[in-house]
């Protein structure tokens, strides 16, 4: 099974606050570019941005990190519409993340359940 980490997950992951749910194998977690973007931001918004790319560069290559491929193109589309449609909309970088997760099949593993359980057709592991 493919499993891909948010962002809210890697952030606590890098910061050493885990909840108790186990995360699944490392061997089967992969981590979106768009994830990884977001980690950036937050690096460089810190106080201390050098040390915190050395922390986010080690905890980033402990993983795969998956390039947006076409494929996630024609979810996103799908995602954002339906949202919109519905008047659930939820951040537009989580649209992104759910559309490339959902495009590959993965399971998206989140701190932030509510809001991506609004995704018809992604599988969502709630880490909280």
């Amino acid at each position: 099974m493919l499993y891909c980490l948010d962002t809210s997950v890697c952030v606590h992951l890098i910061r050493g606050r885990a909840p108790a749910l186990d995360l699944p194998p490392a061997a089967d977690c992969r981590i979106s570019v768009i994830t990884a973007a977001e980690l950036e931001v937050g690096l460089l918004k810190s106080s201390r941005p050098t040390e915190q790319r050395r922390v986010v560069r080690a905890f980033l290559s402990l993983f795969q990190v998956l390039p947006w491929e076409t494929s996630a193109v024609s979810h996103y589309g799908e995602i954002r519409a339906d949202l919109e449609r519905r008047g659930l909309a939820i951040g537009p970088l989580d649209m992104l993340v759910a559309a490339h997760a959902r495009s590959l099949g993965a399971t998206l593993v989140t701190g932030n359940s509510d809001e991506f359980r609004r995704v018809k057709g992604l599988k969502v592991l709630a880490w909280e």
